[in-house]
């Protein structure tokens, strides 16, 4: 049972991992590959809650309130943009991991918060980049599921073609270019994110 003090730190460790990753709140499913860094958030964070953490507390990232869907709930409005938490753990008071996955930027791993005098800070810098396996999760993650218009999937799927649309193809085999990657002969690499 953690005391307030423990879950108050919990929070803070939650929001800032969400604010670690400016593109949650940006609605940039069509430009998968430009990263803006003077986008202004224009969304609300969507976190999927993993097995083992099942918690949705009420917290806030980027001024907006975060939003808690299961994996029914994300494939019927067929999102793209989302995080999915694993784990919270405190390693000591000053010393947390969060395990995450977010398949968007194609990252999953150990992100490490460390305490400071002006809060919580993080370090992505043990997060592998793994594009072939964020492609196959969304793959596994959509199949059997016709596109619909105007959906983060129409977008997303329509930029890995070079087009912005939010409209899906007539022919219903091409709008699975982006969830359909080549055949893969031996594991995809993992590599560690760069600052």
């Amino acid at each position: 049972m953690l005391n307030l003090a423990q879950n108050s730190s919990k929070l803070e460790v939650l929001q800032t991992t969400l604010e670690s990753f400016k593109n949650l709140a940006i609605n940039s499913v069509d430009r998968p590959n430009m990263v803006n860094p003077n986008a202004v958030p224009d969304k609300a964070v969507v976190v999927l809650p993993g097995k083992n953490w099942q918690e949705r507390p009420s917290i806030q990232a980027f001024g907006r309130d975060v939003v808690y869907l299961n994996r029914e709930e994300i494939r019927s409005q067929m999102l793209i943009n989302f995080i999915k938490i694993d784990s919270i753990e405190f390693k000591s008071e000053n010393l947390a991991e969060v395990k995450l996955f977010y398949p968007y930027r194609a990252m999953a791993g150990t992100l490490k918060l460390t305490k400071t005098a002006t809060g919580w800070q993080s370090d992505s810098s043990n997060l592998d980049i793994n594009p072939s396996g964020a492609q196959l999760y969304f793959a596994e993650l959509y199949q059997g599921i016709a596109c619909r218009n105007d959906t983060e999937f129409a977008r997303w799927n329509n930029a890995f073609k070079g087009e912005h649309s939010g409209q899906c193809a007539a022919d219903p085999s091409a709008n699975q270019t982006a969830l359909n990657p080549a055949p893969v002969t031996a594991p995809p690499k993992r590599h560690k994110r760069k600052h």
